[in-house]
């Protein structure tokens, strides 16, 4: 997934190992098409709606309100333009707020939203808001207990993933999502 920078032919794949693997598993049993990826994201946004439908319910009890809200995310024009193209953002979003979801209706038990979390990150490893929300909501109630096993738990499994995704692909997991697809703008060598 991650071939070695070194050879050629050079490949760089910048986002986490999910999205490609879902995608391969799509091609797979579907063969070389574009249609299972759109598919893919077009459920992930379907998906994305009832979660902000769900939220919503939750926290304030109505379904009318929660059920426009989630049909509104997908009149946004830039959803409507997304929604063609085969895009990572929106499975991440959707493992993102399926995390959110999880870590309110089940206040006590918010390893079950850890998956989730870690999903999302290594769809697309800038999707860290959502576990940094739940992380500083659990310190602003004191619980802080809560918040140190949450926050360890996350970052445990994703660095064994990381330290997993690195030794297979012999460094070039973090060279390709980390080095090349955002190079400091502030070094000599770009000024």
């Amino acid at each position: 997934l991650y071939p070695a920078p070194r050879q050629f032919p050079v490949i760089v794949n910048v986002y986490g190992p999910v999205y490609y693997y879902v995608g391969a598993w799509l091609l797979k049993w579907f063969g070389v098409a574009f249609a299972p990826l759109r598919l893919l994201t077009m459920v992930s946004a379907v998906a994305i709606a009832g979660l902000v439908a769900l939220l919503l319910h939750q926290l304030t009890a109505s379904w009318k309100l929660a059920v426009s809200f989630g049909f509104f995310f997908l009149t946004i024009s830039l959803v409507q333009d997304w929604l063609a193209l085969v895009r990572v953002d929106m499975p991440g979003v959707a493992l993102s707020l399926a995390g959110l979801y999880l870590f309110s209706r089940f206040r006590e038990q918010w390893y079950v939203s850890i998956p989730f979390f870690l999903g999302a990150i290594f769809c697309k490893y800038t999707l860290i808001a959502a576990p940094s929300a739940c992380f500083l909501d659990l310190l602003v109630q004191k619980r802080v207990k809560q918040a140190i096993g949450f926050a360890g738990s996350l970052a445990l499994l994703s660095g064994l993933a990381f330290l997993v995704l690195q030794s297979t692909t012999g460094g070039g997991f973090a060279f390709d999502t980390i080095v090349l697809s955002h190079p400091d703008p502030f070094t000599f060598g770009r000024a």
